[in-house]
């Protein structure tokens, strides 16, 4: 396991005792199991150079990588001499490669090659496809398959595994009733989650102690949304809706003189990013800078932002989608061409662009690149104030309505008609019919358990058809409503 820090600075820890500053007792603790190195050096002090030379064992000048400049669109695989340099400079840069080339040979394609699984986390800053980790030699690469797995592949019960064993399963089964889950009678956790057990299940204990370790997964298969959301909706209004719908709920405040927390309760369209926050009021653009609710509360939008907003996600899902996972809608897409699409996801463009924007000049200045020709041009009409609570992220927004967001739909609406005509083809009567479906996690063929993947399925129906649909309503519809 080899563990790069980006631009950690020497004394930057407690190994070297030149910080009061800090405390890496963690550091420390690995160090005396291992070695220290006193008079090491990298190979630059910029981040995409030293990562290109640890992987491949060249200098960066031979590597002609000597800048952070591999997440532009411009592939350049040959370095040249630079022709002109800036006013005050006695030394002229050469123009630098924009990608860790393939014909370099990798310490991952080493171990690779001696039988070693690979796998790359985390920054990676050296090309995106074709020049990405994935042809470097790794196997997997967790930083851009990350927010896939937790958002598509796992479910979070909350269920631990201190409920293992008879006692534990009992006192489950008494606070999680099956025939009250399904009923209604008693609502889960969210409210807007509906339990929808098989028929043959009677105890929440039995999902808990398969024998197959799948548990987690048959929960969630018999648990539906109600009201879910599908993110590719190309509608304002609709997006507006679901975005208004954190008005006015409840939330708790910290007191800062140590009583207990309050609830407080006010009007307006609030995302807090905390589950406690300091502030009870929120901050908006007509707050002003000195208001506490930007540092300390949480940001609230007015009707005129969430038009914005709503409006800018819906150009966004329209210039990205369709999203096929959820990972789509939250990630950033560095095979892009688009510049934007590279650099966030559409949630977090649609805010920057919208409710964001309103930031400049009222709470901080436009944040700018660093000078010098070593810098790129990451940093894009950004403010100086992202990360504090008025700033709005699409983590703040994600964390309230990830729950009941989609990127499908499995409520449909059809409609149906039919003509009866005489001998001559004169169109005697037409009937039009309306109905309602819904998709559900049942297969067609019950042989096959709700919760089992299509690779795991023994029914030659299921693989065919899928999932259940089932009538919610049918009606006639009168000629005046066609």
């Amino acid at each position: 396991v080899f563990i790069l820090a980006d631009d950690l600075g020497w004394a930057d820890t407690t190994l070297y005792g030149h910080t009061k500053l800090y405390e890496t007792p963690h550091l420390e603790r690995l160090a005396k199991r291992g070695m220290t190195f006193t008079r090491a050096y990298s190979a630059s002090p910029l981040c995409s150079p030293t990562r290109a030379s640890i992987l491949t064992g060249l200098n960066p000048a031979r590597l002609g990588l000597t800048t952070p400049n591999c997440h532009t669109g411009n592939v350049v695989l040959k370095a040249t001499p630079g022709t002109k340099g800036p006013p005050g400079k006695k030394a002229v840069s050469p123009n630098p490669v924009s990608r860790l080339d393939t014909k370099y040979f990798t310490i991952a394609e080493r171990l690779k090659k001696e039988g070693y699984a690979t796998g790359h986390f985390g920054k990676w800053h050296l090309g995106k496809a074709p020049h990405s980790p994935l042809e470097h030699g790794f196997d997997v690469d967790i930083s851009h398959s990350l927010n896939q797995r937790l958002w598509d592949d796992y479910f979070f019960s909350t269920i631990g595994n201190n409920y293992y064993g008879s006692t534990r399963s009992s006192e489950l089964d008494r606070l999680f009733p099956v025939d009250a889950l399904a009923s209604g009678e008693q609502p889960l956790p969210n409210p807007r989650h509906r339990f929808v057990p098989l028929s043959s299940e009677d105890k929440i204990s039995n999902f808990v102690r398969r024998p197959d370790g799948q548990g987690p997964r048959a929960i969630a298969s018999r648990i539906a949304v109600e009201g879910a959301f599908n993110v590719n909706s190309s509608s304002k209004d609709a997006w507006k809706a679901v975005l208004a719908s954190m008005a006015d709920f409840e939330f708790p405040t910290i007191s800062t003189d140590g009583t207990a927390p309050t609830w407080e309760r006010t009007e307006g369209i609030r995302f807090p990013r905390f589950g406690h926050v300091l502030q009870a009021t929120g901050w908006n653009p007509g707050s002003g800078p000195l208001d506490p609710g930007f540092w300390q509360g949480y940001r609230e939008l007015d009707t005129k932002e969430l038009d914005a907003l709503a409006a800018e996600i819906v150009k966004e899902v329209r210039e990205r989608g369709p999203f096929r996972s959820f990972a789509d809608f939250v990630n950033r897409d560095p095979s892009s061409e688009r510049l934007e699409s590279q650099l966030k996801g559409p949630l977090q463009t649609a805010l920057d662009l919208s409710v964001n924007s309103d930031l400049k000049g009222n709470v901080g200045d436009t944040a700018s690149n660093p000078t010098g020709a070593h810098f790129s041009g990451a940093i894009t009409n950004e403010n100086e104030s992202a990360g504090f609570a008025g700033y709005l992220t699409q983590g703040d927004i994600l964390q309230s309505l990830a729950p009941i967001l989609q990127v499908r739909s499995d409520y449909f609406r059809i409609r149906a008609s039919g003509q009866a005509t005489d001998a001559s083809g004169r169109v005697l009567a037409t009937a039009v019919c309306e109905a309602y479906v819904q998709r559900i996690s049942d297969y067609v063929d019950p042989g096959d358990e709700p919760h089992l993947n299509a690779d795991q399925l023994t029914s030659v129906a299921n693989r065919t058809f899928g999932r259940r649909f089932q009538f919610v309503s049918f009606r006639w519809l009168a000629p005046g409503e066609v």
